[in-house]
């Protein structure tokens, strides 16, 4: 009885993410043009989230700069 009632959640489960998965596809969520097999949908958000993170990166190197150049700037004042 055991084992019915595991193999019936089992079954339940996969329908259910097969279900998900045929919405998600209906809806274009799941579309992959060029065939990697990632959704097009989460390769843009990378894309987004790695052009955030550059711009994050070069405006905290800028600011280093800026700062050593103060300290520098502090040092020679204290001379």
């Amino acid at each position: 009885m055991k084992v019915i009632l595991i193999l019936l959640v089992v079954l339940l489960v996969i329908g259910g993410l097969w279900f998900l998965a045929m919405k998600a596809k209906s809806k274009g969520l799941l579309e992959d043009k060029d065939g990697d097999f990632i959704p097009d949908v989460i390769e843009d958000k990378i894309d987004d989230v790695k052009e955030k993170v550059q711009d994050v990166k070069n405006t905290v190197n800028e600011k280093v700069e800026n700062t050593k150049t103060k300290v520098r700037n502090a040092k020679k004042a204290l001379k």
